[in-house]
């Protein structure tokens, strides 16, 4: 995969593999996130992108092409949500 560059707040590039993305839980905010991941995709279309989503919103995302990963979790706050994160970073996904 190619390597994509992007300058950071210090102006120092920076290499962009992998960009996971966490979702509104309410449905209807969920589908106006659509148009967010189609930009996404536009300025970094050779990354691998995620969308961590609850079940109640999943099926928005599935078959999105801009999507390459959906990360289900339950419905539960933002505790719930940093958890989730934890144990992403543990087995070393994102």
């Amino acid at each position: 995969m190619n390597r994509i560059f992007t300058e950071n707040s210090s102006g120092k590039e920076c290499g962009i593999f992998r960009i996971l993305v966490l979702t509104p839980s309410w449905l209807g905010d969920a589908v106006m996130s659509l148009s967010f991941f189609q930009n996404l995709r536009e300025v970094f279309p050779d990354a691998f992108i995620g969308a961590a989503c609850s079940e109640y919103v999943s099926e928005i995302y599935e078959n999105r092409t801009e999507i390459n990963q959906i990360v289900r979790y339950s419905k539960g706050g933002l505790k719930n949500k940093i958890s989730l994160i934890r144990r992403l970073r543990a087995r070393g996904r994102w």
